[in-house]
């Protein structure tokens, strides 16, 4: 299992902390404790904290609701192979010279989303 913090971050949470699927309960809480440990004592820590979990069970949820964490959001991924049929559509690969155009198109798209509307390259290129 692979605990992730990141931040101190612009936007609404000043904190992300991403758990990896593979799992279990007492690293859960373990990890998790020593995420909100290592956030507690950095200055910029105002308490605004999202934690992410990938492919959550109920386990992971009682542990997040005893450390104070409330669900707010589940994220899902929905994927098909391209091109699913023949569109007469001409496409091709993405490429670096798209990613300014596409952080336009996104933060336009988001505008009103607190972590999706507002990519920047750099963020983007962090990834």
């Amino acid at each position: 299992m692979t605990v992730t913090v990141d931040g101190p971050l612009p936007g609404p949470f000043r904190w992300s902390i991403v758990v990896s699927e593979h799992r279990d309960g007492l690293a859960l809480d373990d990890s998790l404790t020593r995420a909100l440990r290592e956030i507690d004592g950095h200055e910029n820590n105002d308490g605004r904290i999202q934690l992410w979990i990938r492919h959550v069970e109920d386990e992971a949820d009682t542990i997040a609701a005893s450390l104070g964490f409330r669900r707010y959001r589940d994220l899902w991924q929905l994927r098909c192979a391209l091109p699913n049929h023949d569109s007469g559509l001409v496409t091709r690969a993405f490429t670096p010279d798209d990613l300014d155009d596409f952080i336009a198109v996104n933060n336009r798209a988001f505008h009103w989303h607190p972590e999706q509307g507002g990519l920047t390259r750099a963020g983007v290129e962090a990834t």
